[in-house]
């Protein structure tokens, strides 16, 4: 798992105990089990502190749905009446939580609610939803989907360069020779046509037609239509053969799964529509899917898992929706 991926898990967790430990819902042995988990991993009590200032800080909603003190002196159950815990039960101090979120949130994006730093300084850049045709030079055409951004490089002789910071794009060129930088590695192509989607650290590119050299650390490949081949600062994994019309359905206005585990799904529609759906519980997030989801109407989801596996439904500020 990547760092980013290890944040992303904490985020959640923290979301978790915020929930848990609503005035009124938790117990003592709730408390117990919140202090047991901070103690875990200083990563944890970080998490928590900066998720608690996110709420913080969108102001009146976030107010309305948890209350800022509730999680400073929150009220705690128990078979023999209630109780109030003090402030050091628990991370005190919420001017120092938003300040933490705030310098966090400017290169890791809580949950990717909003765009980092290096997101928002790129030379092309699609918003949540929005999709994009750009033509470059050297008949160089880049189709980018949501959340996707491009930063223009330097040439290298007749070696036209550009870097995909973050999302998905499509791209075709034809006879000039192109490569596209994606973290740790690179995509070297003339006359085809391919597919590359950057997650934080990680990469992959899936060629759609003609040949493209994928180059990672000292290894590299060469793929042909149809193979995927994914790589990190781990370097290149193994070449793989994959559906070209599920990797490129967005560009038909639905996204298309078959047998994807839940967690997966809510990852990849998460891409495409304000706020964020997060899924708790691995039992839940395991259950496998299969359909075709059309971007226009991924307003509906949430409610179709509800159905589909009995779901709870919690919805917080900011958009963000968790399925328990």
């Amino acid at each position: 798992m990547t760092p980013h991926g290890n944040i992303e898990k904490h985020q959640r967790e923290a979301i978790a105990w915020m929930l848990r430990l609503k005035p009124g819902v938790a117990t003592t042995d709730d408390v117990a089990a919140f202090k047991q988990w901070c103690g875990q991993n200083p990563a944890h009590a970080k998490a928590f502190r900066d998720m608690r200032g996110l709420w913080q800080a969108v102001g009146p909603a976030g107010k309305n749905a948890l209350d800022p003190n509730a999680l400073e002196h929150p009220a705690v159950s128990s078979g023999r009446g209630s109780m109030r815990l003090g402030r050091r039960a628990f991370i005190a101090g919420a001017a120092a939580a938003t300040a933490s979120a705030a310098a966090y949130a400017a290169v890791y994006p809580p949950l990717g609610l909003w765009p980092s730093i290096s997101e928002l300084r790129a030379d092309f850049r699609t918003a949540t939803g929005e999709q994009r045709q750009v033509a470059l030079a050297n008949d160089v055409v880049v189709q980018m989907n949501t959340q996707t951004s491009i930063g223009l490089r330097s040439a290298v002789g007749d070696l036209q360069r550009i870097e995909l910071i973050a999302g998905e794009s499509v791209v075709k060129a034809k006879a000039h020779r192109l490569e596209v930088l994606a973290g740790s590695g690179q995509a070297l192509a003339s006359n085809a046509e391919f597919s590359i989607r950057r997650d934080g650290d990680t990469a992959s590119v899936t060629c759609l037609d003609g040949e493209v050299r994928v180059a990672c650390l000292s290894s590299s490949v060469v793929l042909t239509g149809q193979n995927r081949v994914v790589f990190s600062h781990a370097g290149l994994g193994p070449v793989s053969p994959i559906d070209a019309a599920i990797v490129t359905s967005w560009r038909d206005g639905f996204l298309l799964f078959q047998d994807t585990p839940l967690v997966d799904v809510i990852a990849e529609i998460n891409r495409y529509r304000r706020g964020r759906i997060i899924v708790l519980g691995d039992a839940l997030g395991r259950r496998p899917v299969n359909g075709r989801f059309y971007l226009a109407r991924l307003d509906e989801v949430v409610g179709k898992f509800q159905n589909a596996f009995g779901a709870h439904v919690t919805s917080l500020p900011g958009g963000v929706v968790v399925l328990s």
